[in-house]
């Protein structure tokens, strides 16, 4: 019998037995409801007035307040632009890279003193950066010698 049941308040698409018995609370209330038309009803969320206080609240805000609020995204779009870098798939850089999305994550979930977490991901950022350019520089200096001895004809 609980089968039964329970195929009565589960089929999708359709009101539960209890909703669809004439004389219960909804069907009271839907058929007391009078009709009011869309452009005549309050508003469930005022748009301007949110958008007032979020003005007023960047206006109050100091530059070292904005720049706090904001470094999280500028870090952000810095890690994605480093994780894109081709040379980003070396094994320290990759590690590293683990390390500073980690910490980007828990920025964005974070308590409210994150400036020591933007700190450290900053200098994780920093030493992602200076890597991939030695990388870059040793793997310049290796092509070019092996591209100069190989263009030179033997005799």
């Amino acid at each position: 019998q609980s089968a039964n049941s329970q195929t009565q308040y589960c089929q999708p698409g359709r009101l539960s037995v209890r909703m669809r018995d004439g004389n219960s609370l909804w069907h009271q209330t839907w058929r007391s409801a009078r009709s009011v038309p869309a452009h005549r009803q309050r508003r469930l969320f005022d748009d301007t007035s949110e958008a007032s206080k979020i003005v007023h609240f960047l206006q109050r805000l100091t530059v070292g307040e904005l720049a706090v609020h904001i470094a999280p995204v500028i870090l952000h779009l810095a890690f994605l632009q480093v994780e894109r870098h081709p040379e980003s798939t070396l094994a320290a850089v990759k590690d590293l890279l683990r390390t500073a999305e980690k910490e980007l994550a828990s920025v964005f979930q974070s308590t409210p003193d994150t400036l020591p977490a933007l700190t450290r991901i900053a200098g994780l950022l920093i030493t992602i950066e200076s890597k991939i350019l030695q990388a870059r520089a040793l793997r310049g200096i290796f092509l070019w010698g092996s591209e100069h001895c190989c263009m030179s004809k033997p005799k």
